[in-house]
């Protein structure tokens, strides 16, 4: 009778303590990261497997010739991202680390091309200012730099009153329209980090006003 009890209070005060172990010890693993990288619900798993076929979908922005017009392809980018920010924001988060990892496995073209559409998505989806000065610590690029991105000032000296602008490659005219008007030029330094970019852009600045479906 004393061994069962003893057993049994034992396994009620160990269990907690293990799983606080667990929780404290892992390195660089935190409720917070555990939240993001975890699977949408079942009843979600649909939603991904639809935004990920609309990434593949999606036009490859930085295969556009260098200033060309490209009405259609600019058009169906901005058809699609419309489509993208009516879902939840971990449903989309989990549809774009399935999309990359399954486009950078099939090599560094098709990797990149899959960073030029997140990118994209990105800009487009949350409530980023139009300018952030280089003072900021929200000035980041997340990788390396998309050359073509627009900084105020002598990139030869850089000051603090340094701007970049948030939008690009979007344009948001004055009755706050979004339209895909600018150019992939050219990429240098380390690969863009687009679900960095993505929890970042959530944390500080949230999603823009959309409608997202079933509310």
């Amino acid at each position: 009778m004393y061994n069962n009890l003893c057993s049994e209070n034992l396994s009620r005060f160990l269990l907690p303590c293990l799983m606080c172990l667990l929780v404290v010890v892992l390195p660089g693993c935190s409720r917070r990261d555990a939240d993001k990288s975890a699977l949408p619900a079942m009843s979600d798993h649909e939603q991904v497997a639809e935004l990920v076929t609309s990434l593949r979908a999606m036009p490859d922005w930085t295969g556009l010739p260098y200033g060309a017009d490209a009405p259609e392809a600019r058009s169906d980018i901005k058809r699609r991202g419309d489509a993208i920010a009516s879902y939840e924001t971990p449903v989309i988060r989990h549809a774009m680390k399935l999309f990359r990892e399954e486009e950078w496995k099939k090599g560094g073209e098709e990797g990149f091309a899959a960073d030029g559409k997140l990118l994209i998505v990105n800009r487009y989806l949350f409530a980023l200012p139009p300018t952030i000065r280089r003072d900021s610590p929200h000035f980041r690029f997340f990788g390396g730099s998309w050359l073509c991105l627009p900084i105020s000032g002598d990139p030869n000296e850089p000051a603090a009153s340094d701007e970049m602008d948030m939008r690009w490659p979007w344009s948001v005219d004055e009755k706050g329209v979004w339209r895909l008007t600018e150019s992939y030029g050219a990429f240098s330094g380390p690969s863009y980090q687009p679900l960095e970019a993505f929890d970042y852009y959530d944390e500080h600045f949230g999603r823009r006003q959309t409608r997202i479906r079933g509310k």
